[in-house]
């Protein structure tokens, strides 16, 4: 985890913060506990980003009413370098994104959209090899950025599917309270 500075106005107590939108990709080894068993030192990023997944469908499936409550997870945009960052000649040609399908395909868990798989098809939407164009000649290997987007585009498409989802969802909520007022006399 990212540990951050206390956010101005915290208690004297409050040393630091765990960073949870920040993810430190880079590091090659992750420290994670099982509740009730050892302490592994040894699991690859995948395995543990893997295991977060599973807590957090196992958390919305045992914890969440889904009838009262809509719920939207959102990762990180789908970040691909290989052989370093973009400041260390990181790139990502013949990237490969980890494949979480086998954790998402839960018959207990409906998705309605998982962006991932459409971001990652729009590699181009992102300043990485296309930034000068392929006219231009092969791409600079020091140049690449996978972790941003640009605007208009992908981002965009995002937040236009979220507030359809969010636009029905509140449509199907409204008329099956109708109804259910409607059939009680």
């Amino acid at each position: 985890m990212v540990q951050g500075r206390p956010p101005a106005g915290a208690p004297n107590e409050v040393r630091m913060t765990v960073r949870v939108d920040t993810l430190d990709w880079t590091t090659p080894r992750v420290v994670t506990s099982k509740t009730g068993g050892e302490v592994k030192m040894e699991i690859s990023v995948e395995t543990a980003y893997r295991r977060s997944i599973e807590s957090l469908i196992d958390w919305i499936h045992n914890e969440v009413n889904t009838g009262k409550t809509q719920v939207f997870f959102r990762t990180f945009s789908p970040v691909h370098f290989r052989g370093g960052d973009r400041k260390s000649r990181g790139s990502c040609h013949l990237e490969k994104l980890p494949d979480l399908s086998s954790v998402l395909d839960s018959p207990d868990i409906h998705f309605k959209i998982f962006f991932d798989v459409m971001s990652a098809r729009r590699k181009d939407g992102h300043p990485s090899v296309y930034y000068l164009g392929s006219s231009i000649g092969p791409p600079s290997l020091h140049r690449q950025d996978c972790s941003h987007w640009y605007l208009p585009g992908v981002p965009d498409s995002w937040n236009e599917l979220l507030y359809t989802l969010l636009l029905k969802w509140e449509s199907v909520h409204a008329q099956n309270l109708t109804e259910s007022s409607q059939a009680t006399p």
